[in-house]
């Protein structure tokens, strides 16, 4: 949660692994692939930060439209993820709902991000840990004092899909409705056209 840097991560594996699901379907052409995720976050990506941009403040680091640039992350293993995370110019990405917390505009490299702790009242405030990091910068939350990261969003989730059955899946569905077609794909029940 809001340690986006791990979620790409966890989203190219995620894409390798369908990668290999389109292998496997090249000689099993009886396979049904369906991905989709299970619920959506409120991030976007507005852009690049450039540590080499002039000066301190990390909020005039952040390029947008042309003047982003594209990241230097580099996979020269090619193992399909960036040899590291912290490079000089890399994707800017921001929750659109958060606790208070410091917004430091880095990977976080010793360990998952904790934005927020709790204090003496049992609320969660800004980790004072993430304070003295040069740029850092504090947000106010827009979220409740008793919410420690970011929440899930309630936009529509995209689902895509290939294979015997597949052409069911169409539309803005319900999520009921992508089960029934699956059943049916599977031949587990009545068919429901």
């Amino acid at each position: 949660p809001m340690d986006w840097d791990r979620a790409v991560y966890d989203t190219i594996e995620f894409d390798q692994v369908i990668g290999m699901a389109r292998e496997f379907a090249k000689t099993n052409p009886d396979t049904l692939i369906v991905v989709t995720g299970d619920h959506t976050h409120g991030v976007s990506i507005i852009g690049t930060i450039d540590d080499e941009k002039p000066g301190d403040d990390m909020r005039q680091k952040v390029g947008v439209y042309a003047g982003a640039g594209f990241p230097n992350y580099e996979d020269k293993d090619g193992d399909g993820f960036p040899d590291k995370v912290d490079v000089t110019r890399r994707l800017a990405m921001f929750s659109s709902n958060f606790p208070d917390y410091y917004e430091t505009f880095r990977p976080k490299m010793d360990g998952p991000f904790e934005p927020s702790i709790k204090n003496e009242k049992d609320e969660y405030v800004a980790n004072p840990a993430y304070k003295d990091i040069p740029g850092a910068m504090l947000r106010t939350g827009n979220l409740p004092k008793d919410s420690d990261t970011a929440v899930h969003t309630v936009d529509d989730v995209v689902l895509q899909a290939t294979g015997p059955g597949a052409d069911g899946f169409k539309g803005y569905m319900e999520q009921s409705d992508v089960y029934r077609v699956l059943v049916d794909a599977l031949a587990l029940g009545t068919p429901t056209n």
